[in-house]
């Protein structure tokens, strides 16, 4: 569903243009005149307040443009009850599309222009890569195209820079999101819960190994929901939104996201091979295809611990979601530790 909110529906021509003039001559490499600003219907849905505008040049072209309120009291509710109200993660989006995509080349939208006021609000606007989303229903290609585009970001954000000024997720931080699935485990099916169990007994274990594997800039929620499809013809296809979780973390976890849910093992398996394919021609650090496997074991329990966790107080239907990933999960690492004990 489209979310909307009463600063975006205010938004004057004046303000819009004059916000969205410099950044989208920019993009363009040339002087541009916005004559008219109009809105267009959107259908996506987004954690934020989101919405389309169409800018109309003295040339008769157009161009679209996402435009995004940064407020987070303007999120769904959804996003409420998992998320902090503060400006920290507005704040963090605007640092990554501003600062640190730009030099990444890997076709994530271009920054337009920037609304920051304590009185008029927090408005990012964007280039509009399309409307098509990852989809279950869609081409299983795409997210393969997604996964190996995750392992060519991975590789050119396998350092920590300081400069980007991005928080870390911490082994604390993960390990307190896991053990706060101790409050859900009552919920559970018992061979959901029996998981959970194992899972939660190898917590600090499983983390260790996870950190030693290192880190790099990750996207932080690299679900199917934030990614876009661009429409043909596309030099990059994948464009990939909603930054405002980016940090540095082990990197995995990005993957193991994307690649949750309700995938047959080939599925999975086939993301997990796009991904490795596409980093290892530009990380030399990555490591065999076998151990490399055995570490993306490892970080997909984390993950589904952690999700679990975060939902611990959520609907039915996300401690289902991540209970039946959590016992998916567990079951390798099961048989992996009885493959290494035999």
């Amino acid at each position: 569903m489209a979310t909307t909110s009463p600063l975006l529906a205010s938004l004057d021509w004046d303000t819009l243009t004059r916000i969205l003039e410099p950044g989208l001559g920019a993009a363009l490499g040339e002087s541009v005149e916005i004559i008219d600003v109009r809105r267009l219907p959107f259908d996506g849905s987004s954690s934020f307040a989101v919405g389309r505008i169409e800018a109309v040049m003295r040339t008769g072209t157009t161009h679209a443009a996402f435009v995004k309120d940064l407020d987070p009291t303007h999120q769904l509710e959804e996003a409420k009850a998992v998320r902090d109200g503060g400006l920290e993660r507005s704040r963090r989006e605007v640092h990554v599309y501003r600062d640190v995509l730009p030099g990444l080349g890997l076709g994530t939208p271009a920054l337009y222009g920037l609304l920051w006021d304590d009185d008029a609000g927090y408005v990012l606007l964007l280039e509009d890569a399309g409307p098509k989303r990852l989809s279950r229903l869609g081409d299983f290609e795409l997210w393969s195209s997604a996964a190996g585009w995750l392992g060519r970001f991975h590789a050119a954000g396998r350092v920590p820079f300081p400069a980007w000024q991005l928080p870390a997720i911490t082994i604390h931080d993960l390990a307190s999101q896991g053990r706060r699935v101790h409050r859900v485990l009552h919920r559970l099916q018992p061979d959901v819960r029996r998981a959970a169990e194992q899972g939660l007994k190898r917590l600090d274990g499983l983390l260790d190994r996870l950190y030693q594997a290192g880190g790099g800039l990750v996207h932080g929620e690299f679900f199917g929901k934030n990614v876009v499809v661009r429409p043909a013809p596309a030099t990059e296809p994948i464009a990939v939104i909603d930054w405002e979780t980016a940090a540095i973390a082990p990197q995995y976890l990005d993957l193991v996201s994307i690649s949750a849910g309700r995938w047959t093992p080939q599925q999975r398996q086939a993301m997990r091979r796009a991904y490795f394919d596409a980093r290892s021609e530009l990380d030399p650090t990555l490591p065999s295809w076998k151990a490399f496997n055995a570490e993306v074991d490892v970080a997909a329990v984390v993950n589904a611990l952690a999700w679990l966790g975060r939902w611990s107080d959520g609907d039915d239907a996300h401690v289902e979601r991540w209970g039946r990933e959590v016992r998916y999960t567990v079951g390798p690492l099961l048989a992996g530790e009885q493959a290494g004990a035999g």
